[in-house]
């Protein structure tokens, strides 16, 4: 069970493992990656990957004899698109008393988004399980999308 949400950092860490899928990385192959974008150490990377992996968001595939450098590697335990509706799901819980239509209502501010962007919320909004989204919540994100400013 994974626990808490993610920081920024570790979330980045978790975009570095998953194009390796069931292989996994190992703590400097992540380092690799993390440090092109910005200056971390490894130690920094293997206190993350272990916090991660001590609250569910990863596990260790132990090192193996004939397995090039004999590293351990580390997976992480669901896809990008569950991981990202998990964190969206408690940024709702926790900030927004699980009301979409307050997240709306903050993300938009006094910005008006593109058409296109308003186009493809209304889409998805529509399209969303009622269970996971009341009607009403539906009803006025699109109403708060397609309202003039």
């Amino acid at each position: 069970m994974r626990e808490g949400s993610l920081t920024p950092s570790q979330f980045e860490i978790l975009c570095a493992i998953w194009p390796k899928g069931r292989c996994g990385a190992s703590v400097g192959e992540i380092w690799q990656v993390v440090s092109e974008d910005r200056d971390v150490s490894r130690t920094t990377v293997l206190n993350q990957v272990q916090r991660l992996e001590d609250r569910g968001w990863l596990y260790r595939q132990s090192a193996r004899e004939n397995q090039p450098g004999n590293a351990n590697r580390f997976v992480v335990s669901t896809g990008p698109k569950r991981a990202k509706m998990e964190l969206a799901n408690k940024i709702l819980e926790d900030y927004f008393e699980g009301s979409i239509s307050q997240f709306v209502l903050s993300y938009l501010g006094s910005k008006r988004p593109s058409s296109g962007r308003v186009d493809r919320l209304i889409e998805v909004l529509q399209n969303c399980d009622e269970d996971k989204l009341s009607k009403d919540d539906t009803k006025l994100a699109v109403h708060l999308l397609t309202c003039e400013s």
